[in-house]
């Protein structure tokens, strides 16, 4: 569809979502050098008895986020927005949008489904918006030696977390959400009375935390 013109805004539009998270996209070059991933992420249902924080070697308030050729390094980013960006790459940064050639890396955006790519920058921002709602998340933040894929997460983690996001855009009963590999390992979550009220994805996990690396990742939105 992206040879046809379409743009990820409009597929977004198409597909009955609000495009406000689209920040979080087009800010990568897609030919810069790559290292291995080995960053954390999610799987962790969220609840108010636990799912604490996880370890992290964290960065100062004022320090620079390195981000991708021809971008803006990420400065003066208040404690607010820092918080929800760590949860939303505690729980996400090992996530890609579904892939065009499963032969090719997940980790080169030319890759990447146009539609799965709209789709997870949504998923982040709400990830973000729900930790602010139950902050019983999993946070992290790259360590200082950081490579290549794990600032391109922050830097996404960021995005989606900029004050900018509007939480009224998520249904107010959701409080809750829930990473799996479709067909494989737990597929909801061990909380009594919980509805599933929405889903995204499916998008690639490249492995990390506790969902297994697989194809057919979805973080379920929760409520009661």
């Amino acid at each position: 569809m992206l040879e046809a013109g379409v743009t990820p805004r409009t597929l977004m539009k198409g597909l009955g979502l609000d495009p406000w998270p689209l920040d979080a996209l087009g800010v990568y070059n897609p030919d810069q050098p790559r290292v291995p991933a080995g960053q954390t992420g999610g799987g962790e249902w969220t609840s108010e008895e636990g799912g604490g924080s996880g370890e992290d070697a964290d960065m100062d308030d004022d320090d620079i986020v390195l981000v991708a050729e021809g971008s803006e390094p990420s400065t003066g980013i208040d404690r607010s927005t820092r918080e929800r960006a760590r949860a939303i790459y505690g729980e996400t940064a090992s996530l890609r949008p579904a892939l065009i050639d499963a032969k090719v890396s997940p980790d080169k955006p030319s890759n990447w489904n146009a539609e799965s790519a709209a789709q997870l920058a949504t998923a982040r921002a709400y990830v973000g918006v729900v930790s602010d709602r139950n902050p019983s998340v999993h946070r992290d933040s790259p360590g200082k030696s950081a490579g290549t894929l794990d600032l391109r997460a922050w830097d996404q983690a960021v995005a989606a977390a900029r004050p900018s996001t509007d939480g009224s855009q998520l249904d107010p009963r959701i409080t809750h959400f829930f990473l799996r590999q479709d067909g494989i390992g737990p597929q909801s979550p061990p909380w009594p009375g919980a509805q599933r009220i929405l889903s995204l994805g499916p998008f690639f996990n490249v492995g990390g935390g506790d969902v297994p690396r697989g194809p057919a990742t979805y973080i379920d939105f929760y409520g009661k």
